[in-house]
């Protein structure tokens, strides 16, 4: 099992919304969270391979793909998905293949 990093922000107006790229429901969201997951997301896809970065532009995937929901991330991370309080409304979680 991985390393689980919990960040806990200030709770802002939730303005925004991002879709869970593993449970497709959008979620509310502060705008400035929202820019810090996009950029994050930016991130992490330059950090790839010029070969891995042209195969997520022909599938689609942008910056806004590589948000995870707080449920999801439990799941993904072999928790329950209620084992700790996340701000995610209550939605179904596709199991994690195993």
């Amino acid at each position: 099992m991985s390393d689980l990093n919990i960040h806990i922000f200030d709770p802002g107006e939730k303005d925004s919304e991002l879709t869970c790229n593993w449970c497709k429901e959008p979620h509310a969201m502060d705008a400035q969270y929202k820019a810090m997951m996009l950029e994050r997301g930016r991130e992490r896809i330059e950090e790839l391979s010029p070969e891995a970065q042209e195969e997520l532009r022909r599938k689609g995937v942008g910056p806004k793909e590589t948000w995870t929901c707080g449920r999801c991330m439990l799941v993904l991370n072999g928790m329950e998905p209620d084992a700790i309080k996340t701000d995610c409304h209550d939605h179904e979680v596709p199991p994690r293949e195993e």
